[in-house]
């Protein structure tokens, strides 16, 4: 099963920051990778930057990498204590906004669509930094 969505943008002609944007061209390498492969569940984008950037960390774009988080939310424990959570809502990515998901179980014929998501440990090694 392919793991890496990028690998079809090879396929598809788009570029990282259209699958981390457009759903649409999520699904289209999904798919493309997926024709290639037929592997027998997909798999959707992911962006180790989405849900660091819902709890204010900025994040860099840009059409040939994927996107990165360019700064720290937390420099202390103190600050990592005073975090607001975050309430659900729409990202700038597509792929953590959930828009890609659904529009990917529509188009997959029925194969099971698994989430790609961050795991604790890394979003905090994102979020956090010691001075």
């Amino acid at each position: 099963m392919p793991i890496g969505v990028y690998t079809g943008l090879a396929i598809t002609g788009s570029c990282v920051r259209d699958v981390v944007t457009d759903p649409d061209a999520q699904v289209a390498a999904v798919l493309a990778l997926h024709e290639r492969f037929h592997a027998p569940l997909m798999l959707t984008a992911m962006d180790l930057s989405a849900e660091a950037e819902i709890f204010g960390c900025e994040v860099r774009m840009a059409d040939d990498e994927i996107p990165a988080v360019i700064g720290r939310r937390a420099t202390t424990a103190a600050e990592i204590e005073t975090l607001p959570v975050p309430v659900a809502r729409r990202w700038t990515h597509s792929c953590a906004s959930g828009d890609g998901a659904p529009k990917l179980g529509s188009a997959s014929h029925g194969l099971p669509v698994i989430g790609g998501l961050i795991g604790p440990f890394s979003l905090a090694a994102r979020i956090f930094r010691r001075e």
